[in-house]
C-alpha cells in the first residue's frame, strides 16, 4: 500500500511539471508574438511619417522652383510629425544621396530603419530632424529639414 502513495506523488510533481513546461511555452511563443507585432506597428507607422515628409519637401521644392529667382531664398514649409512612434523615439535624416534624395526613418527601441524616395529638382543638404515641429528651407542653395 506504500507504494500507492508514492506513485500518486509522482503523478502529481509530474503532472505540475508538465502544466509548468506548457504555460511556459505559451509565454515565450506570445512574447515573441507581441514583439514581431509592434516592429511591423512601428515600420508601418515609420513608413507612414516618412510619406508625409517626403510629400512635404516635394512640396516645398515646387514652390522654391515656382518663386525662383526672385524670392526663392524666403519659401519654407513647417509642419508636425508624431513625437513617437508606438511609445519609441525616432529621427528623420535627409540624405543627398549623390542626386537621389532619401529619407531615412530611424527608431532605437526597436532598432528599425525605413527608408522613403524624394523627389525634388533642388539639391538636398544632409540634414537631420526628430519627431515633432519641424521646418524645410532653402539653405545655400540646398533643401534643409531642421527642428523648430
Amino acid at each position: 500500500m506504500n507504494d500507492r502513495a508514492v506513485s500518486t506523488n509522482v503523478g502529481y510533481v509530474l503532472g505540475l511539471g508538465l502544466v509548468t513546461i506548457v504555460i511556459t511555452s505559451l509565454f515565450i511563443v506570445g512574447g515573441t508574438f507581441v514583439s514581431e507585432q509592434r516592429e511591423e506597428t512601428v515600420r508601418a507607422e515609420l513608413q507612414v511619417v516618412g510619406q508625409q515628409l517626403a510629400t512635404d519637401v516635394s512640396r516645398t521644392d515646387r514652390m522654391i522652383e515656382s518663386a525662383r529667382p526672385a524670392r526663392a531664398d524666403t519659401v519654407n514649409t513647417t509642419g508636425s510629425l508624431p513625437v513617437d512612434i508606438a511609445g519609441s523615439s525616432y529621427a528623420a535624416e535627409l540624405n543627398p544621396n549623390g542626386g537621389n534624395p532619401y529619407l531615412a526613418l530611424r527608431t532605437t527601441q526597436p532598432d528599425i530603419t525605413v527608408r522613403v524616395n524624394v523627389t525634388t529638382t533642388a539639391p538636398v543638404e544632409e540634414s537631420r530632424i526628430d519627431g515633432g515641429r519641424y521646418r524645410i528651407t532653402l539653405r545655400s542653395g540646398s533643401l534643409v529639414i531642421e527642428d523648430v
